[in-house]
């Protein structure tokens, strides 16, 4: 796990990227973790869709491509839904945004995920 703290045009806020690499964390998800906490993002590697079926929160998905950079947001995936980006190398889902605040969120999340240096 790892995180930094930003401001922008979102409210301030740490995120802590929890890595999910492994073919075993990527199948589970967020359906064996605990419920995300404000500022928490699942990073699934590789990756370029995601399911809600059998979630009991909506979430809100950021599509990277192969340089981290999000080329594709989803700020409000209700339960049992599909949701795919072709062309993304990874996806990071954390709890719903506000719209107005995609931006923000995902020039946080691309200088966070500059910063790791584990691949």
């Amino acid at each position: 796990d790892f995180g930094i703290s930003c401001c922008g045009p979102a409210p301030r806020f740490v995120l802590k990227i929890i890595a999910a690499n492994s073919v075993w964390q990527r199948a589970g998800g967020l359906l064996i973790r605990p419920m995300l906490l404000e500022g928490e993002v699942l990073w699934l590697r590789p990756c370029w869709s995601v399911h809600t079926f059998g979630m009991r929160y909506s979430i809100g998905v950021f599509f990277l491509d192969r340089n981290n950079t999000v080329v594709h947001v989803r700020p409000y995936v209700p339960p049992n839904r599909i949701v795919c980006f072709v062309g993304a190398r990874s996806v990071c889902e954390m709890l719903p945004i506000r719209v107005d605040h995609c931006d923000g969120v995902s020039a946080k999340l691309e200088r966070v995920l500059s910063l790791n240096t584990v691949m």
